[in-house]
């Protein structure tokens, strides 16, 4: 089952991949948002499987979700920021082709 969703989030990822400016960086954001989401199915799974939670493995697992929410926000700024970075190289090879004609 794993591996079925694994498959089916990298084939998004690459069908994303081609429609961004960033691609690269974006899938690598996507592929992040799915490993959070499984440690988060494994967090409730532990939760449910033995009914309550040892605070020393609770408070590691909050610190994984929160390194994971940072990785995602840092790609998703890094790729906005390539992107704005790309859209004014593209304004200015178009503003210097329109001076030398």
């Amino acid at each position: 089952m794993r591996e079925s969703k694994l498959h089916l989030l990298c084939s998004l990822t690459i069908w994303l991949r081609h429609h961004y400016d960033t691609r690269l960086i974006r899938a690598t954001g996507i592929l992040l948002i799915e490993e959070l989401l499984q440690i988060l199915i494994v967090i409730f799974q532990h939760a449910v499987e033995t009914n309550r939670f040892p605070y020393g493995e609770f408070f590691l697992d909050i610190i994984c979700v929160w390194i994971f929410l940072a990785a995602i926000l840092i790609t998703f700024a890094l790729a906005k920021k390539i992107s704005k970075y790309k859209a004014r190289i593209i304004k200015l090879e178009s503003f210097q082709t329109s001076i030398t004609k």
